[in-house]
Formats: structure tokens, C-alpha cells, sequence
């Protein structure tokens, strides 16, 4: 079932709130600034403006809205210097976001080996229809961490994923698969996979279809594209959860900084330690192809760093047994979120908040109305 975080914040005391609703805005006001409400009222009222300050709002966004209510999920939207949505969320909120997405990952982590057992299963199917392309496609977001691509993206602005891959974006060689198109933001991929399985099996997909890579045969023998809906509904009944494509880039780098902190050093300085992080974060964002600081913010557990800083990561962490299906940084990943208290990893259903976040902002927008399911 879909985590349903509109409610989960509710049982916090928080209320789930749409952008619109937030209607103070920020006025500059000589070197400082000023703030009106709904009704273009000058806001006086200490409390209030105590809280907006605590929200520490960068003086360069611009179209800035603040909540009147102290427990609204969202506390302020604006637009930074590059003219992207930023957002400062109640504490309570990233809270739980943190808490959900490592139940998630946890989930992520238990379904992974059968997804993988129905891939190995499906891509011996001899009939190239719609389970064998979503198992070719399955595969190659495992192995190569893509995006599962949308069409509206694809299309459009040139934008590219897993299912709107073109066969020019892919070639064949050897044992070796590589990639080369320009992904989501306009960002260029180059990856090359070794994988002879996969190659085998793209390379029958190339002989269906005329441009894109991901074609199939329908029952009345019809050439069809892979959509990323159809990509997810077989990941979902593969792995008997919900889950999705990008699951597999959280759980992926989250895996790789877990393993790359575990046998790093521990410096005594904090800003020795910080070094390390940072280098552990680029690492990571180069497989993803994203920026580190997207990374750290969007894909990468804070638990993880956290525990770092903390001490409570070591090189202990990558002994034991594997378990069935998953590599050695997975099943490292999977023994240490299990291993925290319940409390890190479930929402809690205490009562609600009292002050607002002072977190920073994120390094990319996000959606107005953010989504139910994580």
C-alpha cells in the first residue's frame, strides 16, 4: 500500500497544506524586509514574526509566501537566484519524510531478491512481448541505475529514460553495453555496463521497432512501446511491493555511501570528516550522473551520514553473511537500517510539534503539492 503522508502528518498535529495556502508575503523594506498578510496588513503580531525568523529565509529569494499556521508541513516557498521553488519545511515534516524514507528503503531491500529472481526468470521468455522488454528494461535500471523515463519527458524536451531510450542511445559491444544520451535537465549520460545477459537480450530488442529501444509484440502481433507505468505495475507484482524504477537509485546510493563511509577513516577533526563525506557523495553522484549536492539531498539516507559523524559506522558493518540476492554494500545497508531503533524508521504517532524547521533548503524544487507516496 502507498505511504499515505497527508495523514501521517495529521497523526503528528501537522497540517498537509497546498502552496497556495501559504499567504504572508516577504516585502523588502530598506536593507530588511517586511511582511503582510492575506489582506496586505502589515504583520505585527512577536510570535508570528519570531517563527518567520527562525525559518532563516535566504535574503536573495524572491516571491517569498509564508505560512500563517505554525504547523503547516509547508512553513515558506520562494524562488532562489536561478529562479527555482525552494522550501522550508516544520521539522516535524522532514522528520517523518526521513523516517518514511527508510521504511521505504527497508522495503526496497526485502522485495529486491525476488524482483531479481523474476528478471533472471522473465528474460528467459522467448517471446518478446510486454513482461519480456519490462524485464530487459528491469534489468538495465538495476545494473545501470537509469531513470525509468517518461514520455512527456522523453518527447519533449529531450529527456531520456530507461523505456524512452532510443536504439542509437545504446551500442553493443563485446560483453559490454554502452550507454550514451542526454538525460533528465539536459544532463548527458555516458555509462558502459558489462553485462552479457543484458547485452544478449538488448540486442533482440533492437530488431523489433523502428527508433526507441524498448518495442514489443502485442497478441495480435503489433510492434508497442514500453511505457514507465508499465515498467513500475512489473516491478510492483515482481516484487510483491510497491515499489518503483527509482527505487533503485535510492537504495543503490544509499548502499554505495554506507560501504565507501564504512571503510573510510574516522578522523577526530569534523572538518576532516566532512571532507570525506563530500568525497563520498561525489563518488556517488557520478554513478547516479546527478550533482553531489542532489545526492545527498534527494537519494543518500541522512541516517547514513548521520551515523557516520556519529562513530556508529565502521568497517564492521561490511563482514557476515550475504544475504540471498543482494551484494555485499546491499546487505550492509539492510543490517544497519534494521539495526536502529524503530523510532528512526516508523513515523511516530506522538503528538504534534512546536516549533518550525531551520533546515536548509533543497538543493532542486519540488512540487507544489508534494506526492502521498514516497
Amino acid at each position: 500500500m502507498p505511504i499515505n503522508l497527508p495523514r501521517r502528518a495529521e497523526e503528528l498535529g501537522l497540517h498537509y497544506v497546498e502552496v497556495g495556502e501559504l499567504c504572508i508575503r516577504r516585502r523588502r523594506r530598506g536593507r530588511g524586509f517586511s511582511y503582510v498578510d492575506a489582506d496586505g496588513r502589515p504583520v505585527r503580531d512577536p510570535v508570528v514574526l519570531a517563527r518567520i525568523r527562525a525559518l532563516v529565509l535566504p535574503p536573495a529569494w524572491t516571491e517569498v509566501c509564508i505560512a500563517e499556521d505554525p504547523f503547516a508541513h509547508i512553513q515558506a516557498i520562494g524562488r532562489d537566484a536561478e529562479g527555482r521553488h525552494q522550501y522550508r519545511y516544520h521539522e516535524e515534516w522532514t522528520t517523518l519524510r526521513n523516517r518514511v524514507k527508510a521504511e521505504r528503503l527497508v522495503r526496497f531491500g526485502r522485495a529486491l531478491p525476488r524482483i531479481r529472481d523474476r528478471l533472471e526468470r522473465d528474460l528467459r521468455r522467448r517471446t518478446p512481448d510486454r513482461i519480456y522488454a519490462a524485464a530487459v528494461a528491469g534489468r538495465l535500471v538495476d545494473r545501470a541505475l537509469l531513470r525509468s523515463g517518461h514520455n512527456k519527458n522523453g518527447i519533449e524536451d529531450g529527456g531520456r529514460g530507461a523505456t524512452t531510450l532510443l536504439k542509437s542511445d545504446v551500442k553493443l559491444n563485446g560483453t559490454k553495453v554502452h550507454l550514451a544520451f542526454t538525460g533528465k535537465s539536459g544532463k548527458r549520460i555516458d555509462k558502459t555496463v558489462r553485462d552479457p545477459i543484458l547485452l544478449d537480450r538488448l540486442r533482440r530488442l533492437k530488431a523489433i521497432g523502428r527508433k526507441r529501444l524498448f518495442a514489443f509484440k502485442d497478441e495480435h502481433g503489433r510492434c508497442c512501446y514500453l511505457s514507465a507505468r508499465d515498467l513500475n505495475t512489473y516491478l510492483r507484482e515482481a516484487g510483491h511491493s510497491d515499489v518503483t524504477a527509482k527505487d533503485f537509485r535510492t537504495f543503490a546510493a544509499s548502499a554505495q555511501a554506507i560501504a565507501e563511509l564504512a571503510r573510510a577513516e574516522r578522523p577526530e577533526s569534523e572538518r576532516a570528516r566532512r571532507r570525506i563525506v563530500a568525497a563520498v557523495m561525489r563518488s556517488v553522484s557520478e554513478r547516479l550522473a546527478n550533482t553531489p549536492a542532489v545526492a545527498r539531498a534527494s537519494y543518500v539516507h541522512p541516517l547514513v551520514v548521520e551515523a557516520y559523524e556519529a562513530g556508529a559506522i565502521g568497517p564492521e558493518l561490511m563482514k557476515g553473511p550475504l544475504r540471498r540476492g543482494l551484494t555485499r554494500e546491499e546487505t550492509a545497508l539492510m543490517r544497519f537500517l534494521e539495526s536502529r531503533p524503530s523510532d528512526e524508521r516508523r513515523p511516530s504517532r506522538r503528538a504534534g510539534p512546536s516549533a518550525p524547521a531551520r533546515q536548509a533548503a533543497r538543493p532542486t524544487g519540488e512540487p507544489a503539492a508534494e506526492a502521498a507516496r514516497l
